[in-house]
């Protein structure tokens, strides 16, 4: 998984009719690192016992395994709300049948668990949130990516900008060799350009029905 080829794979909801298999490889390409983390800290904190944390990433090959086999993305529904949300779901079910399974094989009598998915705590998570984060930061380096294809230069200021770590305007271009005015003036473009690939990036992975163009800042 993870080929180039599937770089310009979008990946909202009525995308997913036309290609799963190609929409399910975006999305792992691009998000399986802020997942393994959810996968890794969900289990380290207790959440299923029966799982081991250093087990993570096969948890999360098998997940997507289940589901291109079961053809989950081949049944898109929209009205089930933003794609993020009920993908989150899925990962919280397939943990706790997982769990399950463990106990019933270790032959440890524990309740048996809900046919039914009963939802996600009551109370805010921290492990969600950072998932959140991190699949934010999964976004803005696709974002990143996307961008540098299109025009190495945006990539570069959009890049120093993200590190400048208080850095002035002015320093970052005298350590490119360029001038004050240069480096504003590609920045400030760089950023309308990365502000909309951003949104679409967000949207491809919504109950969003039209197509999502990057091309109106290009």
């Amino acid at each position: 998984m993870g080929a180039d080829r599937f770089d310009e794979i979008s990946t909202h909801w009525s995308a997913l009719r036309r290609a799963p298999r190609e929409a399910l490889e975006h999305v792992y390409r691009v998000y399986r690192g802020a997942i393994v983390s959810y996968f890794a800290g969900r289990v380290a904190r207790g959440d299923f016992p029966a799982l081991r944390g250093q087990d993570a990433e096969d948890l999360v090959q098998d997940f997507f395994i289940r589901l291109a086999k079961t053809g989950w993305v081949s049944r898109p529904d929209p009205a089930k709300g933003r794609f993020r949300p009920f993908f989150i779901g899925k990962i919280q079910y397939y943990l706790r049948e997982r769990a399950a399974a463990a106990r019933e094989s270790a032959a440890i009598r524990r309740p048996s668990i809900p046919l039914e998915d009963p939802g996600g705590p009551p109370s805010p998570d921290p492990l969600e949130g950072r998932l959140e984060a991190e699949w934010r930061e999964a976004t803005v380096r696709d974002c990143l990516s996307r961008i540098r294809r299109r025009n190495a230069g945006w990539h570069l200021v959009l890049d120093r900008d993200l590190e400048r770590d208080g850095a002035t305007d002015r320093e970052i271009a005298v350590r490119l060799g360029w001038t004050e005015d240069r480096f504003k003036a590609t920045l400030k473009r760089a950023r309308v350009v990365f502000r909309v690939a951003y949104r679409s990036a967000e949207r491809r992975l919504d109950r969003l029905d039209e197509d999502v163009s990057e091309g109106s800042a290009a």
